[in-house]
């Protein structure tokens, strides 16, 4: 049987379906077992470092990091990025991965929000 997907569809192994173009050329693993959001690897302050980088660099923020890497002109988080996991790491980043990990975010507020209001008040 041929099934195919529709756009913005996973298919039976959990990945979006390559034909959307909304998801462009990432294929995000979705299942409970493993992420391969290269974001994961950042601990809280990296991450909060990168994304206001990528925010106020625009839509080249990655060859603006990249020089700034080699000149080692970004001490702090920045740098212990580039030190820990390298230029080929940047390399595996896209913009997706920034988008799905806001949405992760927004879930778990709205999880902890729904969870505080269910609890009974004493």
């Amino acid at each position: 049987m041929n099934f195919k997907a529709q756009p913005g569809a996973r298919d039976s192994a959990g990945f979006w379906n390559a034909d959307d173009p909304s998801r462009g050329h990432l294929r995000q693993h979705v299942d409970s077992g493993g992420s391969t959001n290269p974001l994961d690897q950042l601990e809280g302050g990296q991450l909060e470092a990168l994304s206001r980088f990528r925010d106020e660099a625009g839509p080249r923020w990655r060859a603006k990091l990249l020089a700034g890497w080699i000149r080692a002109a970004y001490p702090g988080h920045l740098q212990a990025i580039r030190n820990q996991l390298g230029p080929e790491w940047l390399a595996t980043v896209k913009d997706d991965h920034f988008r799905l990990m806001q949405m992760r975010v927004a879930g778990e507020r709205n999880d902890q929000k729904a969870g505080a209001r269910a609890r009974p008040r004493m």
